[in-house]
């Protein structure tokens, strides 16, 4: 028997997520956590899920930080993150990265404390789609996409200081993306 390869964490508000067994979860490849307010970080167990492909997480307006959990999903090839209003991606900046992330999808939307990419990005070396929706506070590319050589497709939507900055050659940010394949701001293609 395989054993159980999803699960779906909702709307708990008293759920204590560091009390969990991760044995019994050992096989799950897809983790959606939404609406948990009182998570803060993941949960330790995470890292010993090293079949885990897919994690989406939704509305945990608590969530601070991703480390140091984040760093151990080896496996991890998808991460959606959305609307987690205490989230500074940029603050762990400090994690050093032991291991190749396989990470190929990657999705922040409406993280209002994202005031710059976080440089953890750079390490993703097998990153093919970045999608940035509704981060209001940030306004520039780090130099550091140019790193991003296996990136296909960059999708931007909301996010009015960065417009300007991705026009095609004449963008502050330009020289960052322009090796990006497709690139797409507010649904207009740009390459």
């Amino acid at each position: 028997m395989k054993g159980l390869t999803s699960l779906t964490i909702t709307d708990c508000k008293e759920l204590d997520l560091e009390g969990m067994q991760w044995e019994p979860l050992k096989n799950l490849s897809r983790l959606e956590m939404n609406n948990l307010p009182q998570l803060v970080s993941l949960p330790l167990w995470l890292q010993h899920l090293v079949q885990l492909k897919t994690l989406v997480i939704e509305n945990c307006s608590g969530l601070r930080s991703l480390f140091p959990v984040f760093q151990r999903l080896t496996s991890l090839q998808d991460l959606y993150i959305n609307n987690c209003t205490e989230l500074e991606l940029s603050a762990d900046d400090i994690q050093i990265f032991q291991d190749e992330m396989s990470l190929r999808f990657l999705e922040l939307e409406n993280i209002p404390k994202c005031m710059r990419l976080p440089e953890w990005l750079q390490h993703l070396t097998n990153l093919k789609v970045l999608i940035l929706i509704n981060l209001p506070n940030l306004s520039s590319l780090p130099e550091e996409m140019h790193n991003l050589s296996t990136l296909e497709y960059l999708y931007i939507d909301d996010i009015p200081q960065l417009e300007e900055r991705c026009g095609k050659d004449i963008g502050a940010d330009w020289h960052k993306i322009a090796h990006i394949p497709v690139i797409r701001v507010n649904m207009t293609l740009v390459q």
